[in-house]
């Protein structure tokens, strides 16, 4: 599948996975590659994402607070809160015996993070994504498609800031 990637696809995947070495993370995960398309302007999905305010700063903060939640997204925060169990009042305590940041450490540091089930799924997405766009490659924009697609963290980034899967499909139908 990586060989339909374009150069420019590939820069996202690598750079994912250096935000996660460099976070210390054991897995890639969406997020990360959300991180990677931000940080990488000159890309398709870049420019979509820049026209949409969102920028390197609020994708970093919106993971940041999500790791500090241990890595929950809204979503399952929500879900829990549903259940009785008031995360917030989880992180404060946990962080109030064990240290500010303590649901964020990583023990121990991969030699080389792997992708998470999560990730996989979204480099599934974005072939299909080509596909059904009729493209014989896989380009940054379908990444970004699959992230819009795939439950998450990223897509509830690209959410908040109005980017959903119909609003990425009609603006890459556009430019096709």
């Amino acid at each position: 599948m990586f060989e339909r990637f374009t150069k420019a696809a590939r820069g996202i995947v690598d750079e994912a996975v250096r935000q996660a070495e460099q976070a210390a993370d054991v897995e890639v995960r969406p997020a990360h590659m959300l991180a990677a398309i931000v940080a990488m302007p000159e890309s398709r999905a870049a420019t979509m994402l820049h026209a949409h305010g969102l920028t390197v700063q609020e994708v970093a903060a919106a993971i940041a607070e999500a790791e500090r939640r241990g890595g929950l997204s809204d979503e399952e925060v929500e879900l829990l809160n549903g259940m009785g169990i008031d995360v917030a009042q989880v992180v404060d305590r946990v962080e109030s015996v064990h240290g500010a940041g303590a649901l964020q450490k990583r023990w121990g540091r991969p030699k080389s993070p792997r992708f998470s089930q999560a990730a996989k799924a979204v480099l599934h997405r974005s072939l299909r994504e080509a596909i059904d766009l009729r493209n014989n490659y896989i380009g940054t924009e379908h990444l970004l498609l699959a992230l819009a697609a795939e439950p998450g963290l990223a897509r509830e980034i690209l959410f908040e800031h109005g980017v959903t899967y119909q609003v990425l499909r009609a603006a890459n139908a556009r430019a096709s």
